[in-house]
């Protein structure tokens, strides 16, 4: 099984990629694929979106509406970290949004970090554990949660200064991962 490393930066606006200062991204872009066009699921928000990502369904088909619901377990059960452990694959989580502890069903996941972003500080200190689990644990798949953006854009509005200012800090930290040659 090959190594993955899935990386969502929740808030993040694809017009923002424009304007602020992303070489890390800029860097991914250029040697992967990417589209500045995708449509996300309705509801539009954070826990029916990772939900779909994990499932491969709509959010009426795993039944999570809100940023509240739990899930409905047979449902969870089926998610990419039980397809993972289900091929003998260790699984790895780091985020900094509580309700994602329910993206995968006790006991699937191998390890999994949370930590609160309050500041920048927190968001480096986030993508360090990664960093380090990652090159000394080498987890078959890896999922990486960053919500900075999402939490100044709606603080500060999206493409303010300091939304702008909060990619730049995000592209930094996921800079410490991919920069590391893993």
């Amino acid at each position: 099984m090959n190594n993955t490393l899935l990386v969502i930066i929740d808030g993040l606006r694809s017009d923002a990629l424009e304007k602020a200062h992303t070489p890390t991204l800029d860097y991914l872009m250029n040697i992967g694929s990417y589209s500045y066009h995708v449509n996300t699921v309705k509801p539009t928000m954070t826990l029916p979106s990772h939900f779909s990502v994990f499932t491969s369904l709509e959010p009426y088909s795993h039944g999570v509406l809100t940023n509240n619901a739990l899930p409905n377990m047979a449902v969870a059960a089926q998610s990419l970290f039980y397809h993972v452990k289900n091929q003998s694959g260790t699984v790895a989580a780091f985020y900094s949004w509580e309700h994602l502890r329910n993206l995968a069903m006790p006991g699937t996941m191998d390890y999994s970090f949370f930590r609160r972003i309050n500041s920048e500080k927190d968001l480096i200190i986030l993508a360090n554990n990664a960093l380090f689990h990652i090159v000394n644990e080498n987890p078959s798949f890896s999922f990486l949660y960053f919500e900075w953006t999402d939490i100044i854009g709606h603080e500060y509005g999206w493409m303010s200064s300091e939304y702008l200012k909060a990619l730049e800090i995000t592209d930094y930290a996921l800079g410490i991962i991919v920069d590391s040659n893993l």
